[in-house]
């Protein structure tokens, strides 16, 4: 049922607070956890829960996506958190009898299960509703880091106590922050069926990718309107097998490293570096060091990714955060005589405190850029699945990181090293590879020059057709094949990598009749899904991508239905919410919005899914 909001809590700046708040409550709690796990559990039990999280928490990566796309990104949220409840309170009965620890580790596996939900459903909800604007990205990453801020000063006056029976008190309330991270988890919606977008006055469209975004941004869905869940209308076995497919995928293949590398380098920093250059309690205070800068950064990349011109600084500010948080780790490997320093030693805690800094503010610009990637080069379903992927590569750094950690393994400076000459292959990689990382940027918005403020230039698209729809002649749907702008009253576009002949652009100015009398009475309206029927096997025919617009006045918004005749499958086409690839459909039926068509069908004989297709609305071979 449809819930009831003002349109001030629909918008997705707010949705996107309401997120972070989530991760907030959440991980004020978890973050303190996992930086005093050591001290806590003792070394040995903290390294088999940490280990035992992040191996199930890497598993648990290629198949949430599945389950994310199945349940929706809401629901996955809110299950993921309470795997982090069930650590909490395992770790109160471990507590109470510290004999079983076995019950604690098991808490440990339930949690990394639990993450892989969390932060993919988080992925894909924070992506649909950023739709690439990179100040969301940046609102909900300081956010998120604010939890670490309060963790640390919530432990820092906690263990500044002389004498602690036992820690029971602080997980009870890390207990509570948990629990409301998973009732405000209700109150997230659901893109973009519940959100109300502003549209924008200024705007120009230059590549495919921003026509998806501009229908998006442009389309403001009302509160009342009624509309299918956010979940996906494919098969368990159809989205783990689209999941593993990442791993094959030459663009994921090349972020790779990347993705690993933000997982890796925060064991060494954290943990190795931070427990022995200084004492408990002043833990504590670095790690509101670390995550201020965090913060900090979330701000400065949501600046920085949002023109072309400037998100490569967001990649050259990362570098040169990383390389001096490196050189003065090293400097202080090297003169033991300023290690282990508290916060009472005055001026000695600075050289720590500036690694910590610059640490802090290169992890947020290299996290921010690579969801920013993500979100530019995935869309709907497939960002599930490439967050699944960025956090399974993470989750495996993590891994190999605190396995790396205890100096009897891997002496400090080793570790040292091994971060430090990942991080600087990763400059290779990425100059190597320049022009993927330009690919992303092609069609993104430039920064308009002040003599152009207060100008509203015309909207260009891309060059295809579009399927118009005009009130003359009883009604009439129009081919219209255009290089310029987006016409008002267009319903649907397709685009291709294929050559369109030129005179398509010159005869008539691009336009041609489709179908006419399409307005009154249903028969009429049979037509309209015909005239679809037909613009689809127009762009079947050129091996096009294809998108619906949503029409706000004139027009009927439309359901899709795509067929495989090698799997007998019907597929929902989510039309609106992407283009859309048709080239290997073998038949469509059009319909309206809503209908009961092929609910709950897993599979049907071509014959009839063309017959209750024309009974539905209209269906045709492709």
């Amino acid at each position: 049922m449809q819930r009831r909001f003002p349109r001030w809590y629909r918008t997705p700046r707010t949705q996107t607070l309401v997120l972070g708040l989530v991760f907030f409550q959440v991980f004020t709690a978890y973050t303190t956890i996992q930086f005093y796990a050591s001290s806590n559990y003792g070394p040995e039990l903290a390294s088999r829960i940490v280990s035992t999280l992040y191996v199930t928490f890497t598993i648990g990566c290629l198949v949430a996506p599945t389950w994310t796309n199945q349940w929706g990104a809401p629901a996955a949220v809110t299950f993921g958190i309470l795997g982090y409840a069930v650590l909490v309170m395992t770790s109160l009965l471990y507590f109470q009898f510290p004999q079983h620890a076995g019950v604690v580790i098991g808490g440990g596996a339930v949690l990394g299960f639990g993450a892989s939900l969390l932060w993919t459903g988080q992925g894909r909800l924070l992506l649909a509703y950023a739709q690439n604007d990179a100040s969301l990205l940046g609102l909900f990453w300081s956010v998120f880091q604010c939890s670490a801020v309060t963790g640390g000063l919530l432990s820092f006056l906690y263990y500044g106590r002389e004498t602690i029976a036992n820690n029971a008190g602080l997980y009870l309330i890390f207990l509570g922050f948990i629990l409301m991270g998973a009732l405000a988890s209700h109150f997230l919606l659901i893109p973009p069926r519940e959100l109300y977008r502003l549209p924008k006055q200024e705007e120009s469209v230059d590549s495919m990718e921003e026509t998806t975004s501009l229908v998006v941004n442009q389309s403001n869905y009302r509160n009342n309107e009624e509309s299918p869940e956010d979940v996906s209308q494919h098969s368990w076995w159809y989205e783990t097998r689209e999941t593993l497919r990442m791993f094959s995928s030459s663009t994921m293949l090349w972020l790779g490293p990347l993705f690993f590398y933000t997982g890796f380098n925060q064991p060494y920093q954290q943990a190795t570096f931070g427990n022995r250059m200084v004492s408990k309690r002043t833990i504590g205070l670095e790690l509101i060091v670390f995550h201020s800068m965090e913060i900090l950064g979330g701000f400065v990349g949501g600046k920085l990714l949002k023109s072309r011109t400037t998100a490569l600084y967001c990649w050259a500010l990362f570098g040169i955060m990383i390389i001096s948080g490196n050189a003065l780790a090293l400097f202080v490997e090297l003169y033991p005589s300023v290690a282990a320093v508290d916060v009472a030693d005055g001026w000695a805690v600075l050289l720590p405190s500036l690694a910590f800094a610059s640490w802090g503010l290169a992890d947020a610009q290299i996290n921010l850029y690579i969801l920013w990637l993500l979100g530019h080069w995935y869309a709907d379903s497939e960002r599930s699945r490439a967050i699944g992927f960025y956090k399974c590569l993470q989750s495996l750094g993590y891994s190999l990181g605190f396995w790396c950690m205890p100096t009897s393994r891997m002496s400090a400076l080793h570790q040292w090293i091994l971060s430090s000459t990942i991080s600087n292959n990763l400059y290779t990689m990425m100059k190597s590879t320049q022009s993927q990382v330009e690919d992303a940027f092609a069609g993104h918005q430039e920064e308009k020059s002040e003599k152009d403020v207060g100008v509203s230039p015309v909207r260009n698209g891309p060059v295809g057709c579009y399927l118009v729809y005009e009130p003359s002649s009883g009604g009439r749907l129009m081919n219209e094949y255009s290089k310029g702008p987006i016409p008002s009253n267009a319903v649907g576009f397709w685009c291709t990598d294929e050559p369109i002949q030129e005179f398509k652009f010159k005869v008539a100015g691009g336009r041609s009749e489709l179908i006419k009398g399409i307005a009154g009475g249903d028969s009429n309206r049979r037509k309209y899904f015909t005239g679809w029927c037909l613009f689809l096997k127009a762009a079947k025919a050129k091996k096009a991508k294809v998108i619906q617009f949503i029409p706000e006045s004139q027009g009927v918004p439309v359901d899709v239905y795509g067929y495989h005749q090698k799997l007998n499958q019907p597929v929902l086409l989510e039309l609106e919410e992407a283009l859309t690839d048709v080239s290997d459909l073998d038949a469509v039926a059009v319909m309206p919005r809503h209908h009961e068509f092929m609910r709950g069908v897993k599979s049907i004989a071509l014959s009839n899914f063309l017959e209750l297709g024309n009974l539905a609305g209209a269906s045709t071979r492709l």
